[in-house]
């Protein structure tokens, strides 16, 4: 997934800080769409006949 939640939560103020407010050019989701999302993926490879998940952060993994 390549999504991030920087214009909700305590991302904001950094957002506002870094890039001057929202940048259409970046693709946030509120943070319960990106749970729910990867929720539902995590459906699919089960359903696909997988037996576990390998779930890393590229940050710091809260």
């Amino acid at each position: 997934m390549a999504y991030h939640i920087h214009e909700a939560g305590y991302h904001a103020p950094w957002l506002k800080e870094a890039m001057n407010g929202v940048n259409p050019l970046l693709a946030a989701l509120p943070p319960h769409l990106v749970l729910e999302t990867l929720l539902y993926q995590f459906r699919a490879f089960r359903n696909a006949g997988f037996k576990g998940v390998v779930v890393i952060s590229g940050h710091h993994g809260s």
